[in-house]
């Protein structure tokens, strides 16, 4: 085959603008501390990184999602902790009568300072987090827990003292005719933390989320005792400061005072156990951010190897590049034929 002078010119140029490419590439590589800009350049690396951002970005998100569960649980714990001391108090209270011999009016002084501690629980009971209601489960837009002027209490509009608790589902029904009726604005919200999320239908697998939700009857209580008092601490003190201060013709009855007290104490217990309850959950939060921070970094040293290149290694290449560059200028002088001006010189 003929070889022409034109057929070494253009091959000539063609390699000397690929020369040219390389060093233009790798020096973008190193300013720019990137492998690639396009993922055209590099599609197996390309599509790995693309995943690996993905999954730090979901990780991130449950970081931030455990940082607000965090705090709504420090926010429950706190005022689980005032309702504990308000109870503590009122038992103190209750203890002067039955462990002293006092008149009724120092009866009444401390009857009232009892439905004065009612009431600050009352207003623990409905606090608020953010724009919604701590312990009102899934109702946002009224307090959960309101005081009648009978002393009865109501959640959520049902009176406290009917609800019991399915102990298949573990929801919170009133009886009623025929089917029994179910608390509204109660359920459960979960929130996803990287656990593998799963839906049943349109319900959350709670073993897959975390929950954030706190229901008030869970903490307060709800039903009646065994001693026909009520069993949420808001109604039991009404009902303590009415036997402490008794209309007439009713008269004080120390043993029905007393029966108050040992209710009280098991709802307390019941309070404390709850707050130990969110210590769990938040050391189980605790751990949970542990472990996918560690996995962030793992992910982050991937992504770099994915899309980073290794600058001593790329600087090798680049004085490579320059050296064909400049091998291939000058084979230029001999390849390109000389011009009639240079020939006259």
């Amino acid at each position: 085959m003929r070889v022409t002078q034109s057929m070494m010119t253009r091959n000539y140029m063609k390699n000397l603008n690929s020369a040219i490419g390389n060093v233009s590439r790798s020096n973008q590589r190193i300013t720019s501390g990137r492998k690639y800009t396009r993922l055209s350049e590099n599609v197996a690396e390309g599509s790995k990184a693309l995943k690996v951002r993905e999954d730090i970005y979901k990780s991130e998100q449950y970081i931030a999602n455990i940082k607000t569960a965090e705090n709504e649980l420090s926010s429950a714990e706190s005022n689980l902790k005032s309702m504990t001391e308000i109870l503590q108090t009122a038992q103190e209270r209750i203890s002067k009568v039955l462990n002293g011999t006092i008149s009724q009016s120092d009866r009444d002084v401390i009857a009232k300072e009892i439905r004065g501690l009612q009431d600050q629980i009352l207003k623990t009971a409905n606090v608020k987090y953010g724009d919604k209601y701590l312990f009102s489960g899934t109702n946002n837009a009224n307090p959960p827990f309101k005081l009648n002027a009978d002393g009865s209490v109501l959640y959520n509009g049902f009176p406290v003292n009917d609800i019991f608790q399915n102990a298949t589902d573990g929801k919170y029904y009133v009886p009623g005719t025929p089917d029994d009726i179910l608390i509204p604005q109660n359920e459960k919200m979960y929130v996803d933390i990287g656990l593998g999320i799963k839906m049943s239908g349109d319900n959350v697998d709670p073993t897959t989320a975390f929950e954030t939700s706190f229901s008030g009857l869970g903490v307060i209580g709800f039903g009646m005792s065994a001693s026909g008092l009520p069993n949420n601490v808001i109604g039991l003190l009404g009902e303590m400061a009415d036997r402490l201060s008794p209309k007439p013709p009713a008269v004080y009855d120390a043993s029905e005072a007393e029966k108050c007290v040992n209710v009280l104490k098991e709802q307390t217990d019941f309070v404390v156990a709850n707050m130990t309850e969110i210590g769990t959950r938040c050391n189980f939060l605790e751990k949970t951010t542990e472990r996918i921070e560690s996995d962030i970094l793992n992910m982050q040293g991937l992504r770099s190897q994915l899309e980073n290149p290794n600058d001593a290694e790329e600087t090798m290449n680049m004085k490579m590049y320059e050296y064909a560059w400049m091998a291939t200028l000058k084979m230029g002088s001999k390849i390109i034929p000389m011009s009639l001006m240079d020939f006259i010189n």
